[in-house]
């Protein structure tokens, strides 16, 4: 069926063939199933990102060995890649930067902050993604309540840190690097992969494949000059077997991420892709304090994370009739 078809073709290979009333249902089809996923798969990613740096903290290493597990995932399916020309691929090549520092600093951030600052602190990126994506070819028109959903969530990111430990805040200048990194990684994914922009002619798996192996070879080489391959077996040997479990698992989440990642992003635009990711998050704060034990909320705390979700919701409806509006 297209939704298939979609799966194994480039964005513009849809426009190409299928009428707009069945894109949309396909679309819609689409979402139905990327959406939870990219949920779970975003929210273990962190969970288990978080464990494997604080056990192993060689953040080139884990993150260069995840891409190349995810480079021979897409690989073991090369009937579903596809690549429209040279040229095609050169455009993609531009995302790699953004992709592989974006990822790294992310670990950076974690391993010098608690994950409860690093989820607040990415609240401010629709802020900036709404800005930017006014200059594509066809952008979200924002409305009042758009903006207002932002404020409600920036509001909450505020609350939340209120009452953060100066001793987390060493982390900041790496979340603010991340944070912009993010938003231009998520610009240039929505602007290459979203079929209302200028796509590329290059499949899900192909652009999956593509990433990750330019960006392994990057990590690897920065993980080299860093000189992390000379510490690796002694940090190693003292590794505990469920740590190596999460260093494991980190290769198969990520996998699933940076998939299912890149079909969601070709569903929906930038910002709303970065409020779904900060809303996503927000549930991990919960998840540590009552599942793992291992952060407690405060009254002040818990007020700010329910607010700021109560502006995503906000901002996943503002969306949803922004886009209604502008298809009248």
């Amino acid at each position: 069926g297209i939704l298939v078809q979609g799966l194994r073709k480039s964005p513009g290979w849809l426009i190409q063939n299928t009428d707009m009333s069945m894109l949309k249902k396909d679309a819609d089809l689409q979402s139905l199933v990327a959406l939870p996923l990219f949920m779970c798969f975003s929210m273990g990613m962190m969970l288990c990102n978080k464990i494997a740096i604080d056990a192993f903290p060689f953040e080139c290493t884990l993150l260069g060995s995840q891409m190349i597990f995810t480079v021979f995932c897409m690989l073991a399916v090369w009937p579903t890649l596809h690549f429209g020309s040279v040229w095609d691929v050169l455009r993609w090549l531009r995302v790699v930067p953004f992709f592989g520092s974006m990822l790294l600093t992310g670990l950076v951030a974690l391993k010098h902050a608690p994950m409860s600052l690093v989820v607040t602190a990415r609240v401010l990126s629709p802020l900036m993604s709404l800005v930017a994506e006014a200059f594509f070819p066809n952008p979200v028109r924002v409305n009042v309540w758009m903006v207002g959903a932002t404020v409600v969530m920036l509001g909450g990111a505020v609350l939340y840190t209120a009452e953060t430990p100066a001793s987390d805040l060493s982390g900041i200048p790496w979340i603010v690097v991340n944070l912009a990194l993010g938003v231009g990684d998520r610009l240039m994914h929505r602007l290459m992969l979203g079929a209302d922009q200028h796509p590329v002619d290059i499949s899900l798996t192909g652009t999956t494949l593509i990433n990750n192996l330019a960006g392994a070879i990057l990590i690897m080489g920065l993980a080299f000059v860093k000189g992390e391959f000379s510490e690796i077996p002694a940090a190693w040997a003292r590794l505990d077997t469920p740590s190596v479990m999460w260093i494991l698992s980190t290769g198969v989440v990520g996998c699933g991420i940076s998939f299912v990642g890149m079909w969601t992003q070709k569903l929906v635009s930038a910002t709303s892709f970065i409020v779904l990711q900060n809303v996503n998050k927000f549930a991990i704060i919960f998840v540590e304090a009552y599942c793992m034990g291992s952060r407690t909320l405060s009254t002040l705390q818990m007020a700010g994370a329910l607010t700021a979700l109560s502006g995503g919701l906000l901002y996943s409806q503002a969306t949803a009739k922004s886009v209604n509006d502008k298809t009248k």
